[in-house]
């Protein structure tokens, strides 16, 4: 699936639509939205129990306008009346399918009635990974910043006070001074309220720990925290993480009787070269692998093409999508962050792969040549092509999507797909066929593509 546009959690995506990307009355809604921020303590009341809400006292923002911003969806919605919630869920990833029986999915919600944002409420499980002080201290920064909609790049302009020159990202204190209490995290607090950490590496010095998690929806987004506690004591010494392209860090202060974290905007990644491979040695990374607990990837490829596709189960039930890598060498890949490492066996064969991801690496053994499973290619009229070329907009998010034709083969979003009928197709770089849409009178209208479970829906545009 190609990389969709940036995806944020609500109260992230607000400061993306403070940066421009809104007009007319949205802008306006947004501006004033901002004004009370600068204004926190007055314009919100603040509920402690059962996690942190944060309630508007006279809501200014419509739950409408965070589609207008970023197209994003919530994972769930409830109604009662006139009141809803909306539900943005990130999928914990588990070492095993039976690591643990609860459920310790991260979830934050926003609360609206007759239609406008009443609250953003964040369980404490939320708060293990991004703590209060932080929350409230950008919300602070936020209110406080300048808005430049004629300059360039980001039209934020935060206080120079909020800002660490150092490094550019924004700066709180947690605790640290006589007026304010502070309870230092320990280890045993971040893992019942965490759960079972998908990596972990123990030294006679400190405790590592990471934590891996996947939106719950169509957006290929994910979030990940890692934490550091120093062994003689169980504390937190340093936590770092991100959530989609927004970043930060925790780091005891010398005392411990405080922390210090930044808040701050990932800069885009810079990819290595790509490389071309020979025909057999791109044969040698097709198949399926295995790590020690049961969870199977499948890598796929298409000529020059190639993508993982991921499941959580032996069996490839619970799907959870795919996405493209690119090779670098004849053993390493790049893709979604991460860094795809293929070792050989002594007659030249790939024979497993290695996932490393901020300083941890996951395990896995080929064990099947056997590629993404494909239906059998048909041929069609290439008149019938014609009503697919063009571009569709996906309901999902604000990803448009263009399907075009290249001699006699027809391309999605830069991939081939393969008619299996006059209406569906599929890739051979992983499972998720794609069906177009008719109407009656027979005109295209839009497609569905069969994606980590999901039927994902998107509309021509004429």
């Amino acid at each position: 699936m190609s990389r969709m546009k940036l995806k944020r959690l609500a109260l992230l995506l607000l400061l993306v639509g403070l940066a421009g990307v809104a007009s007319g009355c949205v802008w306006l809604r947004l501006l004033s939205f901002k004004n009370q921020l600068a204004d926190l303590d007055r314009t919100t009341r603040v509920d402690e129990r059962n996690g942190f809400t944060l309630q508007f006292l006279k809501p200014v923002l419509y739950g409408e306008d965070l589609f207008a911003i970023s197209g994003d969806k919530p994972t769930s919605r409830t109604t009662n009346q006139n009141r809803q919630t909306w539900f943005w869920t990130y999928e914990k990833l588990l070492p095993s399918t039976n690591a643990e029986a609860g459920n310790f999915d991260l979830t934050f919600e926003v609360l609206l009635e007759n239609s406008k944002i009443t609250a953003f409420r964040f369980p404490d499980r939320f708060l293990q990974v991004l703590p209060k002080p932080m929350i409230l201290g950008f919300l602070r920064s936020l209110g406080r910043a300048r808005i430049d909609r004629k300059g360039g790049g980001l039209p934020l302009r935060f206080n120079a006070a909020d800002v660490d020159q150092k490094t550019d990202a924004l700066a709180f204190t947690w605790g640290g001074g006589p007026q304010e209490k502070f309870e230092p995290v320990v280890r045993d607090q971040v893992t019942r309220l965490l759960g079972v950490p998908l990596c972990a590496v123990e030294s006679n010095r400190s405790y590592s720990c990471f934590y891996k998690y996947c939106f719950k929806g169509a957006a290929p987004d994910s979030a990940w925290a890692k934490f550091v506690f120093a062994t003689n004591s169980d504390q937190l010494a340093f936590s770092e993480g991100a959530f989609g392209n927004v970043g930060w860090t925790l780091t005891a202060l010398p005392d411990a009787q405080g922390m210090r974290g930044t808040l701050f905007f990932l800069p885009p990644v810079r990819q290595p070269a790509t490389v071309k491979l020979e025909a057999q040695i791109a044969d040698n990374y097709v198949g399926r692998y295995r790590d020690a607990n049961g969870h199977v990837l499948t890598i796929g490829r298409d000529g020059d093409q190639f993508a993982v596709e991921s499941g959580l189960a032996i069996a490839d039930v619970a799907k959870k999508g795919w996405w493209r890598i690119f090779p670098e060498s004849p053993a390493h890949f790049h893709g979604r962050n991460m860094r795809f490492s293929f070792p050989r066996d002594q007659e030249g064969k790939v024979n497993g792969l290695l996932i490393g991801e901020h300083g941890f690496d996951l395990r896995y053994t080929k064990f099947s040549d056997e590629g993404p499973r494909k239906p059998t290619a048909v041929q069609i009229d290439p008149r019938l092509c014609d009503g697919y070329l063009g571009r569709y907009k996906a309901r999902w998010s604000s990803e448009v999507y263009t399907v075009k034709r290249e001699g006699d083969q027809l391309r999605w979003a830069g991939i081939n797909i393969y008619p299996s009928s006059e209406t569906d197709f599929f890739f051979k770089l992983v499972e998720s066929p794609l069906s177009f849409v008719k109407n009656a009178q027979g005109e295209v209208t839009g497609f569905v593509l069969h994606y980590g479970g999901m039927d994902l829906k998107a509309d021509k545009l004429k």
